[in-house]
């Protein structure tokens, strides 16, 4: 069954799964920050609706639109959709040509999820320009992080990742090992929620606690990470853990929410 299911192209309809998820999941996460930071009711409509990122801090601190913006955000939405449309060519190329197995796909997924999540974030400054505020991007140059640590503070997902770090790590600051793991407890049920129940829900062939038991896997591994490393072999041990459990996240809701 799995196989089979992996043989057909996604459909359109576990993307918008996907994205109405995204929002609803959020809107009460939203609603969590939005009580501990005690942000203006001005703002309150427009970000508990559309505003892509949970945090209220991350929507506080976007500046407000300036000159030169609109002609910035148009060329770097225009740069990633052609990125992103020659990677997706050069995947399905390679899928419909190889028929990979559920393994090797998962691995295959991660490079072109990473290109379509920088296409979806410089799409939506570009849209929220007509906010009067450029919002942060939605990473910060991942693939140069120098440590897992710094990969998830400061480079992967940070639309997400600042509202895990206000709500969870933050208040925790007395215990951080503990706040750091239960940040990464809770992403991996954000996942689940975004992902496997709409999919689930929709009649996918869908497995639940994998994608889980993924981010539990990171928890543990920036726990024990080794902070006196050669920069080398801490970036080399990066990679490992973030891409060595491919399998576990890029599953069947995951690739048909990103049309993988």
């Amino acid at each position: 069954m799995e196989g089979e299911y992996l043989s057909l192209k996604p459909s359109l309809g576990g993307a918008v799964a996907f994205a109405a998820a995204y929002f609803i999941v959020g809107f009460p996460l939203k609603l969590i920050g939005g009580a501990l930071f005690r942000q203006p009711w001005s703002q309150k409509l427009l970000f508990y609706t559309i505003v892509p990122f949970y945090s209220p801090r991350s929507w506080d601190r976007s500046p407000t639109r300036a000159a030169g913006d609109l002609s910035f955000a148009g060329r770097t939405a225009l740069q990633w959709l052609l990125i992103c449309f020659c990677i997706y060519a050069i995947y399905w190329h390679l899928v419909d040509r190889y028929a990979p197995s559920a393994f090797i796909r998962a691995y295959m997924a991660f490079p072109c999820f990473y290109v379509i999540t920088e296409t979806m974030g410089a799409i939506f400054r570009l849209l929220f320009l007509s906010s009067g505020r450029l919002i942060g991007p939605v990473h910060n140059r991942p693939l140069l992080a120098r440590s897992l640590a710094h990969f998830w503070g400061s480079c992967w997902n940070r639309w997400v990742g600042e509202w895990l770090r206000h709500i969870f790590f933050f208040p925790l600051m007395r215990h951080p090992r503990l706040g750091l793991f239960a940040a990464f407890v809770a992403s991996g049920i954000w996942h689940e929620l975004i992902l496997t129940v709409p999919h689930y829900f929709m009649g996918f062939p869908v497995q639940f606690g994998p994608m889980a038991a993924y981010f539990l896997i990171q928890g543990i591994a920036l726990l024990i990470e080794p902070r006196h490393w050669d920069r080398r072999l801490q970036r080399l041990y990066m990679y490992i853990v973030v891409i060595g459990p491919a399998p576990l996240v890029a599953n069947n809701a995951f690739l048909n929410a990103f049309l993988l």
